[in-house]
């Protein structure tokens, strides 16, 4: 019988258990080498910064093509001078011929306007992304041989010779049409005031 004063029983103590090792620092769950958790941390960290920079840099690289071809093209060439000159007819069929001569714009030879100078470009027809109030119509465009682009459109004195060799017309295109397309041009640039010369 035990004494309740001795501080002894006569119940042996069960086995020893050592502590649980305190868990190193850095240290994950499974195991892994200290500084691993907080390593890979901030490696997903580093990532969500780098993935939006990376994403902005392809949009704007994406982008510039874009803003040649398109958001730029209603720009005239500032150090050509050229927009507002006027050329005489083409001798010929307009995409092969030589370049005409320039000449005022009040004058009976003034056959084209240029409304656009646009830098070199692989794309066919680049004029037909101007503004409405440039007078583009299909195939109003020679290019030098430097690959700059000069985008035309019709003068009062235009005519339909002038027209026929821009080699675009539809099927069936006639004089009426000519007229009709030629008024909607000069009103569109501004050339329709009364004092304007009519070439027809």
């Amino acid at each position: 019988m035990s004494n309740p004063h001795s501080g002894r029983t006569d119940e042996r103590p069960g086995p020893l258990v050592a502590p649980e090792p305190r868990a190193r620092l850095g240290a994950s769950q499974d195991g892994d080498p200290p500084g691993h958790a907080h390593r890979a941390a901030r490696r997903s960290r580093g990532l969500g910064f780098w993935i939006p920079v990376a994403a902005l840099l392809i949009a704007g690289a994406a982008a510039y093509p874009v803003y040649l071809l398109v958001g730029d093209s209603g720009s005239v060439d500032a150090g050509s001078g050229q927009a507002g000159t006027c050329l005489a007819p083409f001798g010929g069929f307009l995409p092969e011929a030589q370049r005409p001569a320039t000449v005022d714009c009040a004058s009976a030879q003034a056959r084209w306007m240029i409304t656009a100078v646009l830098p070199p470009t692989a794309e066919g027809a680049p004029c037909r992304n101007l503004a409405a109030d440039k007078g583009y119509q299909a195939g109003f465009e020679w290019r030098d041989g430097d690959g700059k682009t000069l985008c035309l459109t019709m003068t009062p004195n235009t005519t339909y010779e002038d027209f026929d060799n821009v080699g675009t017309q539809p099927w069936g295109f006639n004089r009426a049409d000519f007229d009709a397309l030629k008024q909607k041009l000069l009103a569109a640039t501004g050339q329709n005031h009364p004092g304007a010369k009519t070439g027809g």
